[in-house]
């Protein structure tokens, strides 16, 4: 597969994608240390935030990514308000094995009602129309509300890659699951 670099914005019903820049520094800083010790049970990366120039260097790496064509982030914007609700992704492209994996994370003001499930289904229509061949998806075992929505949006379960993940002095297993092309439905 030829690679080619993702639409900056990307529209469904509810939710806008838009290329994560350093316009999303403020909102993105307020979300995670509004939700910090809800982040930080599952994943280090948001833990080690503490000041603005800590999301400057993390939104840095996204440029640098998205212009290496490995991973694509955007901020998760309501399309009717405009607010910044999260940072999404479709992350480890491996342009040679048409494999691609997704992420997010969300405000607590935002779980459970959707955007989340409608990220996913955008993210799968462009993936499966622009020939990629399967999505990977991945949560803590002990994140039951995510290792739920991802099952909920039709992957299968792959398997545990046992105390893969390490936060604070703590191992997490990993629940993985995909969808192939095969499995999608248009």
């Amino acid at each position: 597969m030829k690679e080619f670099e993702f639409p900056k914005k990307l529209e469904g019903e509810r939710i806008k994608l838009k290329k994560m820049t350093h316009d999303y520094d403020k909102p993105f800083f307020d979300l995670v240390m509004r939700d910090k010790e809800r982040l930080g049970q599952f994943l280090n990366k948001y833990s080690d935030i503490n000041s603005i120039e800590d999301i400057i260097s993390f939104i840095d790496k996204d440029i640098k990514k998205w212009k290496n064509k490995t991973d694509f982030n955007y901020a998760l914007i309501d399309k009717f308000t405009g607010e910044f609700m999260g940072r999404v992704g479709i992350i480890h492209v491996e342009w040679k094995h048409e494999n691609v994996e997704l992420a997010a994370i969300v405000g607590k003001d935002y779980e459970g009602i959707g955007y989340v499930s409608e990220f996913i289904k955008l993210a799968e229509d462009y993936v499966f129309s622009h020939g990629f061949h399967r999505i990977k998806a991945s949560a803590s075992e002990g994140n039951v509300r995510s290792c739920a929505m991802i099952e909920k949006n039709g992957y299968i379960f792959e398997g545990v890659m046992r105390e893969s993940y390490r936060v604070g002095y703590q191992f997490h297993n990993i629940r993985v699951y995909s969808k192939l092309k095969s499995d999608y439905v248009w």
